[in-house]
């Protein structure tokens, strides 16, 4: 799967494809954000035009606007964007980082702990996203590992959404990053979208509270995880959890049985290694062995499987895993 990068900028942290800058800390505000990432540019928009060949000769070729369209372009290269009715408004480049600094200065629960994490532009600029770091990294009981929160906002010139985000663990540096972090928003019911009509301006409340939600819900998460991370669990336990998740049948072919025997191996060997470091013999335990099976030891026919498998349509044994957790 292609990426579709075209520039960015990245705190700390390089993104995968090594493309972009790296700054050491990160930018305090918009302007100098957009700076860094190359997103200088804005989109204006430019009515469209067609020949009229009753009216034109070889020597005068007449064009008329078109009615009710335009076009919307970079004001940098002037490549398009996009062709869209006149009802379409533009959310720009600088309104887009109005949007977002009204978001990170409003009086919301941790809204000034938001830090700008990364800004990149997708698809020839049709795409504009940005990844904000809560500073209040999560820590579970007995996992020594840390959860990164991240509210990921995007604003799209391609007429295929407006302004739009929510709360996710996805930090976007490309296409493919940006597909993870909205299917995850969507899955955890925190993603909202403002289209691109002419009152999209009218909805920044709606916008704020959408944003409390978000990061409100990483608290819901913790909470949900420090509960899972405070119950043990038996070896009794953990073959009733995988005789839920992974049931064992004599009415299997051979061929199952000997996939969901290796599956099971495979679950035993996450729970046993560093994965669980801390957490074996929890709820969170069980849960995040079988998330690890789940994303690294599938076998993917291709790349693109894999990818689309892991991180944009989601593997549905999570949400069963889960349910298997609870069942305990």
């Amino acid at each position: 799967m292609s990426h579709f990068f075209d520039s960015g900028m990245f705190t700390r942290t390089p993104a995968w494809h090594r493309l972009g800058k790296v700054l050491p800390d990160w930018p305090g505000s918009w302007e100098e954000a957009r700076l860094a990432a190359g997103l200088t540019w804005e989109v204006e928009s430019r009515p469209i035009y067609q020949y009229v060949a009753a009216l034109s000769t070889p020597n005068s070729p007449l064009y008329a606007p078109i009615p009710g369209w335009h076009e919307l372009v970079r004001n940098d290269t002037f490549a398009t964007l996009s062709v869209q009715q006149e009802s379409y408004a533009v959310i720009g480049n600088s309104e887009f980082g109005n949007m977002i600094e009204y978001l990170m200065g409003a009086d919301l629960p941790g809204a000034k702990d938001l830090k700008y994490e990364t800004l990149v532009s997708l698809k020839g600029g049709q795409i504009i996203a940005v990844t904000l770091y809560l500073d209040q990294p999560i820590t579970l009981p007995h996992d020594p590992s840390v959860t990164v929160p991240y509210i990921v906002l995007r604003t799209r010139h391609d007429g295929s959404g407006g302004f739009g985000g929510g709360a996710t663990g996805v930090r976007v540096v490309c296409a493919n990053t940006l597909a993870a972090a909205e299917a995850n928003m969507e899955s955890n019911g925190s993603f909202f979208t403002i289209r691109h009509t002419s009152n999209w301006a009218s909805r920044t409340e709606e916008a704020r509270m959408k944003m409390a939600a978000a990061i409100h819900s990483f608290a819901d998460w913790k909470d949900t995880a420090t509960a899972l991370a405070n119950q043990q669990v038996s070896t009794a336990d953990t073959e009733q959890f995988l005789d839920f998740w992974m049931p064992y049948s004599t009415a299997m072919t051979v061929r199952q049985r000997e996939s969901t025997t290796r599956g099971r191996a495979k679950f035993r060997a996450y729970y046993d290694s560093a994965t669980c470091e801390g957490i074996a013999g929890t709820k969170w335990g069980l849960l995040q062995a079988a998330v690890e099976l789940c994303d690294h030891g599938t076998n993917s026919r291709s790349s693109e499987t894999e990818v689309n498998r892991v991180l944009v349509t989601g593997d549905t044994r999570k949400a069963k895993a889960l349910v298997a957790v609870n069942r305990l």
